[in-house]
């Protein structure tokens, strides 16, 4: 852990794509900026999850034949999205004070005939919320619970990027964070 890398909640809530299709995320990274250059400043956007077959209708030759049941898409304002670089990256929501990881970034639609992702259309996000058996299997399972103080997580907040002061705090119901 360092000031640059903190832990975040695992989407343990439920799991049904109503529950954030309207709202906006916030997903965050290096990749290509309005400049079409992998930008040198950490970027941070705010994204507005869509339903599915509205991001099928925006372009059915990516969506249609590659967005699954296990994906999501989301779109900023014009020209605002994840871009070339951010692949992997999360989308973050906060809820009730704490910050989930509910989707990572996976593809978006080219530009044209190039390989630069078209900021003009959405980006779709694979669902955390469907691969929490499969991300358990692979997680110290001392780290999803607070009764244990094998990790000593610094939780001030370093960047105002996040407020890191949500996730970890104590309280009666563990809630999950993958750091």
């Amino acid at each position: 852990m360092t000031k640059y890398v903190q832990p975040v909640c695992l989407w343990t809530m439920d799991s049904k794509l109503d529950t954030i299709v309207g709202r906006n995320g916030t997903i965050v990274g290096f990749g290509s900026n309005e400049h079409n250059v992998v930008s040198d400043q950490l970027k941070q956007a705010s994204i507005g999850v869509m339903d599915p077959l509205t991001c099928i209708a925006t372009d059915r030759n990516v969506f249609g034949t590659h967005l699954t049941s296990d994906m999501f898409c989301g779109k900023g304002q014009t020209g605002v999205s994840a871009c070339n670089g951010d692949s992997g990256g999360g989308m973050f929501f906060e809820t009730n004070g704490n910050w989930y990881v509910r989707g990572l970034v996976s593809f978006s639609p080219e530009r044209g005939s190039t390989t630069l992702c078209d900021p003009l259309k959405p980006t779709a996000y694979t669902d955390v919320a469907k691969y929490l058996n499969w991300i358990k299997q692979y997680i110290d399972q001392r780290v999803l619970s607070y009764d244990s103080d094998v990790l000593d997580i610094d939780y001030e907040e370093k960047l105002r990027l996040f407020n890191f002061k949500t996730c970890g705090v104590k309280l009666s119901k563990a809630i999950s964070c993958l750091g």
